[in-house]
């Protein structure tokens, strides 16, 4: 069976981040297990989440809140990359190639949010 979220082109992107998210926070430090770490990954999961949720709703009005919410955790996303590059935990590089999936994600989102209003 295949799920209206299934439809939406950005979902094949955000797995593709949340992996990048899971498989860069593995080498963070131990203390960082329920700070930082867990933040990114929480963040990352929920822009996925909201996308799911909100495509199940009955009303554009209810997928356009989720949308809103999946646009605040994108954002929270990259303010913790923006940390983690300024504790060091990552290179400017990963920073730079985060930031830019994040942010294709966030205008793909953005723009679905637009198509519907």
């Amino acid at each position: 069976m295949a799920y209206a979220y299934e439809k939406l082109l950005v979902v094949n992107d955000l797995r593709e981040l949340i992996k990048k998210i899971y498989q860069t926070t593995k080498k963070y430090p131990r203390e960082e297990s329920f700070g930082i770490t867990s933040q990114m990954r929480r963040s990352a999961l929920s822009i996925l989440l909201n996308l799911v949720e909100g495509s199940g709703r009955k009303s554009k009005k209810e997928f356009k809140r989720f949308l809103n919410i999946a646009l605040s955790s994108t954002l929270e996303l990259d303010a913790c990359i923006k940390v983690s590059h300024d504790l060091a935990y990552i290179t400017h590089m990963e920073k730079i190639g985060l930031e830019i999936d994040t942010e294709s994600v966030y205008k793909r989102i953005a723009a679905l949010r637009k198509s519907i209003e």
